[in-house]
């Protein structure tokens, strides 16, 4: 008999066989395979109990089975007859002969009906094999296998949606599984959302407790998750499913999901106004958010400039070429939003119901884009531009320079356009406008005139401008604002008595006042009550001393140096009306007054007659330092022809107390019941 080696082999259902390794040079059968069969606690099974089954197997064909035989075949035994208890006999003669080939095995396995143990015994045949074959089989309890599958759906998966992981299972084994559990590791980049089954999620893990398991017996459960957003495009989800129990065996399934992702647009283009009037700014708003899943890069909105239209303006970094405006945005990530606007010009003249349609792109570098239309109707524009409110006059060499900011509104608030400014002039200050007025129309928001009255002591320059839209709509008046002249003595040093009639928007103290008057050195101010004048400001070398305040529209006295008459003009806007309380301590006694601006009054007898107690008029002479009359009141009768000025101190006696003006002739007026002192 040769010699033969043995090789302990795994089954793969926990079980080993014991494979006989016979070197011979030419495949054959042996002819007899006996031996002794014991349950798994050594015992032997009884007759009647064990059952096997011997099988040829043709490896070169794909592990084929060629033939079986089992015990009841002829020259197969298994009990006492044979050689004592438990003993097994297998005759393969009784095989049908083939062509064996180096490899190809021969099979028995074994089974006890009456505990459930099975074992297996396995001999791979060669050329030479001995004729008998002697081994031993020990029964084991039969073990459960795994089989399973996991399917994620859909294939492929955008970022935010939904994956549904279904897992099904089966015990493809001869055991059942005892202590049954599916585990399933959510993926990292998705969030739980629900399972079936009867899983029990946590921290991330999905547990199935499905008990057991008998032999062939199959299930599913699944597992949906909900995919996080934004996510790079590509980007790959790994689940994993094990199975285990307590037999010790596992299983496992994996999946493999792609995500896609992309950008995805929320764009929106809106116009204001609607209607638009023709000759009117029409802007059109462009907002986009990226409500996709991934960032967009090389994101271009282009925006042509529609049908009866001109290119106004534009924000956002936008580039005008004559045609159109593009805005190059760049990277949009996921969840990012901005807006860039276009304002055009609508047409004028145009037809009332002419419909304006613009149309606006956007692209970005993943191909995705977006698009919106707007429709706006014109309507004729009827509302007039609203009113400059800061017109300012000032001197410029010896022009006047007129400034002030841009209209922007119409009467109601809404955008306006405007073609230019009608500048309007006039002596009197509270003109009503007219064609007569009108000087000049400008374009830019400042005006020189070269052709004033400054330098004239006798008259004086008021202006007002109006804006005229692209539709030929004139707005309402502006503030006023002028230029009053007044005579600066010349007798070396002297005093003089101006109104501080206008208001330049920067002198406040009696010191700014007295720098602003040539060879100016002291501001004084009459006090009625004290029958005295109290200084306000004073000039030691070039530093001037004092903080007191000056009002607009009241009188004060300057000390002025100079040795030839000169004139200084006061330029700034026309302020409300003053109003003054005059005091007669004695019972008679001198107050100083401003003639208001927006006084139609001409002559001194008529300047007395509307001041309450008043019974003279008189006006300070800068050459003679006196006071000259101009009027005077007799009985109920007033003398005297001397004209008065608008904007131009007074010196009145009265002989009782009394406001004047008595009631507001503008609104806002300024009423001081106290001076400094």
């Amino acid at each position: 008999m040769m010699s033969r080696s043995n090789l302990l082999v795994n089954i793969g259902t926990g079980l080993f066989i014991l494979v006989a390794m016979i070197p011979s040079s030419e495949a054959q059968v042996p002819h007899t395979v006996m031996g002794q069969v014991f349950n798994s606690d050594e015992s032997v099974p009884a007759v009647g109990e064990l059952s096997f089954e011997a099988r040829l197997i043709d490896v070169s064909s794909g592990n084929a089975l060629s033939e079986s035989r089992i015990q009841s075949d002829p020259g197969n035994a298994y009990g006492d007859g044979i050689m004592g208890a438990g003993w097994f006999e297998v005759e393969c003669g009784n095989f049908a002969a083939f062509d064996w080939a180096d490899g190809d095995s021969l099979e028995i396995s074994f089974t006890n009906s009456a505990n459930g143990q099975v074992g297996r015994r396995a001999w791979a045949l060669s050329s030479e094999l001995e004729p008998q074959v002697a081994a031993d089989v020990y029964l084991q309890d039969p073990e459960p296998k795994w089989t399973l599958q996991l399917n994620g759906s859909p294939d492929t998966v955008w970022a935010g949606q939904e994956l549904v992981y279904s897992i099904d299972y089966r015990n493809s084994g001869p055991g059942q599984a005892t202590a049954a559990a599916i585990v399933d590791t959510i993926p990292a980049q998705a969030e739980y959302q629900s399972c079936t089954g009867g899983g029990n999620h946590s921290a991330g893990v999905v547990t199935w407790n499905l008990g057991t398991v008998a032999a062939d017996d199959s299930g599913t459960v699944t597992l949906t998750v909900l995919v996080d957003s934004p996510l790079p495009n590509g980007t790959l989800l790994h689940d994993r499913a094990h199975a285990t129990c307590a037999q010790g065996v596992s299983g496992s399934a994996s999946e493999t999901t792609p995500v896609r992702s992309a950008p995805q647009w929320s764009f929106d283009l809106s116009d204001s106004p609607d209607p638009a009037e023709a000759g009117e700014p029409l802007t059109y708003t462009i907002q986009y958010t990226n409500i996709g899943t991934d960032a967009a890069a090389g994101v271009t909105i282009t925006d042509s400039i529609p049908a009866h239209t001109s290119y106004w303006s534009q924000t956002g970094g936008g580039s005008y070429d004559g045609h159109r405006v593009t805005w190059t945005i760049g990277s949009v990530e996921a969840g990012g939003s901005g807006s860039v606007s276009l304002t055009v010009m609508v047409d004028w003249p145009l037809l009332n119901g002419t419909s304006i349609e613009h149309h606006s792109d956007l692209s970005c570098s993943q191909g995705i884009p977006a698009q919106d239309d707007e429709t706006t109707t014109v309507s004729p524009d009827l509302d007039p531009p609203s009113s400059a409110t800061d017109l300012m006059s000032s001197m410029e060499s010896f022009d006047i320079l007129l400034n002030w900011s841009a209209i922007e509104t119409d009467i109601y608030g809404g955008p306006e356009a405007i073609q230019g400014y009608i500048i309007y002039r006039n002596e009197v200050p509270f003109f009503a406008p007219t064609s007569v007025e009108s000087i000049a129309m400008v374009t830019d928001t400042f005006f020189v005139d070269s052709s004033s009255r400054a330098g004239d002591a006798g008259i004086n320059s008021f202006y007002l401008i109006r804006g005229v839209d692209f539709t030929g709509n004139v707005g309402t008046n502006s503030n006023r604002a002028g230029e009053i002249d007044f005579e600066l003595p010349g007798s070396g040093s002297g005093y003089m008595m101006m109104s501080n009639s206008l208001d330049d928007g920067a002198t406040a103290l009696a010191s700014e006042l007295g720098a602003r008057v040539p060879n100016c050195s002291a501001v004084k101010e009459w006090d009625a009550s004290a029958r005295a004048y109290v200084s306000k400001a004073f000039k030691v070398n070039d530093t001037w001393y004092g903080s007191s305040s000056v009002s607009s529209g009241y009188p004060y006295y300057l000390f002025i140096g100079a040795f030839s008459d000169s004139l200084w003009t006061l330029t700034g806007r026309v302020p409300a009306d003053p109003s003054f309380d005059l005091v007669a301590p004695t019972g008679n006694d001198y107050n100083t007054i401003t003639l208001p601006l927006s006084s139609s009054i001409g002559l001194a007898r008529d300047l007395g007659a509307s001041i309450p107690y008043c019974t003279a008029v008189k006006e300070w002479d800068e050459h003679t330092q006196g006071y000259i009359s101009l009027a005077f009141k007799v009985g109920s009768t007033w003398f005297g022809g001397g004209s008065v000025l608008r904007g131009h101190p007074y010196y009145v006696n009265v002989t009782d107390a009394g406001t004047w003006p008595a009631t507001k002739s503008k609104p806002g007026e300024i009423k001081r019941a106290s001076r400094d002192r």
